[in-house]
């Protein structure tokens, strides 16, 4: 059924166009706020859901420290905006990368990850041509495996070779662990912590995530900061997860069905 509000955006923009409620986006962000602050963790929100200046900036107002970029485009496109405190949370590889990571480092605040050598040995041209040091954490799995080391030698051994590496300094950890494994989570951290402190190392950051886990946020001993990100919209997997409601579903795909070719199935033009 079509309603009034869906007709005049369909006549006005057309379809499909993506819709944000800025009311419930500014209730998400106040939210997750408060219980970032109720844990004693830092902030950092992933803005790789939103990728908006403007709506990074709330976040910030709202007590955010930093935030989280997944790509050296987007951590580009916030710096240009002034936002000077970046987590950069993938990889960054080769001449051109280096090249354009050395120019935003030479003008923000930035932190990169790293969970291999060759990554390592790659940043530190980026930090020389900077003029800066250049901070690095150690990326962990724990047991999502996607990217990162995948046991605590492996990640007292990078750390090392971060700390020893000219124009890098070690930053910390960053894990995201699933949303059942936190206590598996926590051995691999302390066997890490252990491990570069008896090598006269420090963790300054301890960074967890994501949005789904908001729900275990503060349940990892020695956490300084989490990353959500999917809350400033939310979706039907952060509902499941239990930490949303739909009333707290910020982005509304409006799309029209543009065929009924047969009566079980429709052809919407978003796709």
């Amino acid at each position: 059924m079509t309603t009034p509000l869906a007709a005049r955006i369909a006549r006005e923009y057309g379809t499909p166009v993506a819709v944000i409620d800025m009311d419930r986006i500014e209730r998400n962000i106040a939210r997750i706020q408060a219980i970032c602050d109720a844990a004693g963790l830092a902030n950092r929100p992933h803005i790789k859901t939103h990728k908006s200046p403007v709506l990074a900036k709330l976040q910030i107002a709202a007590g955010a420290r930093g935030i989280t970029c997944q790509k050296l485009g987007e951590a580009e496109v916030m710096a240009q905006a002034g936002i000077d405190d970046i987590l950069i949370s993938y990889n960054l590889l080769g001449e051109e990368k280096m090249a354009r990571l050395a120019a935003l480092q030479a003008n923000a605040n930035v932190t990169v990850a790293a969970d291999n050598p060759v990554v390592v040995a790659s940043l530190t041209s980026a930090a020389i041509v900077s003029g800066r040091p250049l901070s690095v954490v150690v990326e962990c799995d724990t047991g999502r495996k996607r990217a990162g080391v995948e046991t605590p030698a492996e990640a007292i051994a990078l750390a090392r070779e971060i700390a020893t590496s000219k124009g890098l300094l070690f930053a910390g950890f960053m894990l995201y662990p699933t949303e059942t494994g936190w206590a598996e989570a926590q051995k691999f951290y302390d066997a890490a912590l252990a491990g570069i402190r008896a090598v006269g190392l420090q963790a300054a950051i301890t960074s967890t995530g994501g949005t789904p886990n908001l729900k275990n946020i503060g349940k990892l001993k020695g956490a300084t900061e989490h990353r959500p990100g999917t809350y400033i919209y939310n979706d039907r997997m952060q509902v499941a997860a239990g930490v949303a409601t739909f009333d707290d579903c910020a982005l509304t795909i409006y799309s029209t069905v543009v065929s009924r070719a047969g009566h079980d199935r429709g052809i919407l033009d978003a796709g």
